[in-house]
């Protein structure tokens, strides 16, 4: 919607990203149960934010977006067990195909909320430190 508005944005910063219309990727079944964000959970979230006829819109699911050309640079942090991954791996792969500029940051070994647990886990730190980095050289130019 910024790229067709006109405005340009310098980067977009995706964590965890959800990015399809159906919780329905190889990631979402093999890590359904035993890795916090449980395949209910995701559902119960799917069916309480927005309707099953809507799921396909891409505003919901950007994977759909009829294109993704002229989108800002992105970096996309995921973790290694999380029902998101390949979702999110897609995303990065269909940005580059169009020409986006992406950075992925892919923290091995940890599951969905990493990212918060930045005092207790090496991987925390770590992605927001990317996180960081990245805003920070997205303003210097």
């Amino acid at each position: 919607m910024a790229r067709d508005a006109g405005l340009k944005l310098a980067l977009q910063v995706l964590i965890t990203p959800g990015t399809v219309a159906h919780a329905d990727t190889p990631s979402h079944l093999r890590f359904a149960h035993g890795y916090l964000l449980e395949r209910e959970t995701i559902l119960w979230m799917f069916d309480n934010y927005i309707d099953e006829a809507q799921r396909e819109d891409w505003r919901f699911a950007p994977l759909l977006a009829p294109e993704h050309e002229g989108l800002a640079p992105a970096l996309v942090v995921l973790a290694e067990c999380d029902p998101l991954v390949d979702e999110g791996l897609a995303y990065c792969d269909t940005l580059r195909a169009a020409g986006v500029p992406v950075s992925l940051e892919l923290a091995r070994g940890v599951t969905h909320d990493f990212i918060k647990l930045a005092r207790l886990l090496p991987e925390g730190r770590a992605a927001q430190q990317a996180v960081a980095d990245a805003l920070k050289a997205a303003f210097e130019t």
